[in-house]
């Protein structure tokens, strides 16, 4: 079978597509910024074990840990991260859904969580 110089063009551009398409898939997420804590939170998006947003899990995800580290979004005595630990800063959980006991009442000690990086 021979190719014509239109179909060569159009399986060169098919390839290119794919090759542009797939490339966050191999190389990673590595760009995606750290999930922030939401003001409110959503049932569809809550880890009822550990009582804070299931997309900042740490303990769900373990994955995340090294990237709130890295962002200085750390609770160490806890391992979750520190803006949404459900000990030292609870959220308030959707409707229907309950804290952690003793959420909220724990006295946030500073030397557990990891300094904020400025900049």
């Amino acid at each position: 079978m021979t190719m014509t110089k239109k179909t060569t063009t159009m399986f060169r551009r098919a390839a290119l597509a794919a090759a542009v398409c797939s490339a966050p898939l191999v190389l990673g997420c590595e760009d995606e910024p750290v999930p922030t804590r939401p003001s409110v939170a959503d049932a569809n998006d809550w880890c009822e074990e550990h009582a804070l947003p299931e997309s900042m899990c740490a303990k769900c995800n373990p994955e995340l840990a090294a990237r709130f580290q890295e962002a200085g979004d750390w609770c160490s005595g806890h391992g979750q991260p520190e803006s949404v630990c459900p000990l030292c800063h609870p959220m308030e959980p959707p409707p229907g859904m309950q804290k952690l006991p003793g959420a909220g009442e724990h006295q946030h000690d500073e030397s557990h969580a990891e300094p904020r990086s400025e900049g």
